[in-house]
């Protein structure tokens, strides 16, 4: 008996949380509402709650942690170059997709690192 209670409580909860969920999406203009899915997907914070593992790859630096606070909640970086290397306006979705400045090659390593870490 409690355990089909305890089972109904949960399935209410879920229930309140998603209608709560969906109306504040409602209130979101249309160009936010991508990044507040992304946020508030099932495991998307277990990032900030996961220990610090050097052998797993798990430990961001000061700056690191900042910049992903940056990103999760899309928030303006500051003392960023105004052009990139390769002469185009340096806004965030260039920085993530330049081949020239050098951030798609270091996604790629930290990639081909882990892989190579896990063989």
């Amino acid at each position: 008996s409690s355990g089909i209670n305890a089972e109904y409580g949960v399935k209410k909860k879920r229930k309140i949380q998603s209608t709560e969920k969906e109306s504040a999406r409602s209130n979101i203009p249309e160009n936010e509402r991508r990044l507040f899915d992304e946020i508030s997907a099932r495991g998307a914070s277990s990032w900030l709650t996961a220990l610090p593992l050097k052998e797993h790859g798990f430990v961001l630096n000061k700056q690191q942690f900042h910049d992903a606070l940056l990103l999760r909640y899309n928030l303006p970086f500051q003392n960023i170059p105004l052009s990139c290397a390769c002469g185009k306006v340096n806004t965030l979705e260039h920085c993530l997709s330049c081949a020239l400045g050098g951030y798609v090659y270091m996604r790629h390593n930290n990639i081909r690192d882990l892989t190579a870490n896990i063989l």
